[in-house]
């Protein structure tokens, strides 16, 4: 539905991908993106146009992403980036991209700007995991903490 990777591509291309960094010593780093609010849109909207404002949020995230990078939907809500080659600062340069574009995106649907929010939790590989699997842990973890500290500060 939003012309992107779906997860078992990620897998795949996350696994290639940090067996070729651990091989060339290249970082390489994994932001885990979940939309705050979906759930929002599905219920005060509909899910037509929760999944309209999917294609939307997919092609902002395809616009500001570079061109070798992985792009995939995960789950329902939830988005990862692989970026290869990509220590930290390139990973929290993405972050900032995708969270300006959300933040000036021209709407095409009648849903408020506000609702197209992000938690993003980002790992690098190989300062915050040494695999495939403990760097989509990790940075699921830190998506989470991100999710909470919005709760707590009244910002999600």
């Amino acid at each position: 539905m939003t012309g992107l990777h779906n997860y078992r591509h990620f897998l795949a291309r996350l696994r290639e991908e940090v067996e070729h960094a651990q091989l060339a010593e290249h970082e390489l780093s994994l932001l885990y993106l979940d939309w705050d609010g979906l759930r929002q849109i599905n219920n005060t909207y509909g899910h037509p146009t929760g999944d309209a404002a999917l294609r939307e949020l997919a092609g902002i995230l395809r616009g500001v992403v570079r061109k070798c990078d992985i792009l995939a939907r995960y789950a329902g809500d939830e988005f990862v980036l692989l970026m290869p080659g990509a220590g930290r600062e390139a990973a929290l340069a993405a972050a900032a991209r995708i969270d300006a574009a959300l933040r000036s995106r021209e709407a095409s649907l009648e849903v408020p700007v506000e609702v197209f929010n992000i938690s993003v939790g980002i790992a690098s590989f190989p300062s915050d995991a040494l695999d495939a699997d403990s760097l989509v842990r990790e940075a699921d973890k830190r998506m989470y903490v991100a999710k909470w500290r919005k709760k707590l500060e009244g910002t999600d």
